[in-house]
């Protein structure tokens, strides 16, 4: 995280979020205990996400040296770094999993596939039952991040349906 520089605010003085001097006896006291509360709280959460990275960097290639002596040890060759471990205590009482979540990110394109996939589905559904149309839009529904579901629209990707309107659709 980089840390802004804070210009020089004169004594008796508070800049607001627009960078504006304003004089410190024209804030409001609850202002003034917020403004405190957050600047004594941030240095801690900074200095706690660096600990944090600094951790998580230090155990993440000690799980990867983990994992590579015992490819090596069993004359295995072992997958990438992406690969999820779940490593135990031997007394069972603790557990440090690695695992990574592939992230794909869908451009503006994927609403023009959308259209068309809808366009394709009121030709197809044409006096077919109603719940066809609610099947696909099912696909395209966001999650609670506003993000799209990916592997239902690559699913949807894979269907080989000879048809010109859903093969645009599918997207380079």
């Amino acid at each position: 995280m980089n840390q802004a520089v804070q210009p020089h605010i004169p004594e008796g003085y508070m800049m607001d979020s627009q960078g504006r001097l304003v004089p410190a006896d024209q804030v409001s006291e609850q202002d003034q205990l917020r403004d405190q509360l957050v600047n004594g709280l941030v240095p801690k959460a900074l200095g706690l996400n660096q600990a944090l990275k600094a951790f998580k960097d230090e155990a993440l290639t000690d799980i990867d040296d983990l994992v590579t002596i015992a490819g090596e040890r069993y004359g295995a060759k072992l997958g990438g770094k992406k690969g999820n471990v779940t490593l135990t205590s031997y007394d069972g009482q603790y557990k440090v999993v690695r695992s990574f979540r592939e992230v794909i990110a869908f451009t503006e394109e994927i609403e023009a596939g959308k259209a068309l996939i809808d366009n394709c589905l009121r030709r197809w559904s044409t006096n077919a039952d109603p719940h066809l149309m609610a099947v696909v839009e099912q696909a395209f529904r966001t999650n609670t991040k506003g993000e799209i579901r990916t592997g239902k629209i690559l699913d949807l990707m894979r269907l080989s349906i000879d048809d010109d309107e859903w093969k645009r659709s599918r997207m380079p």
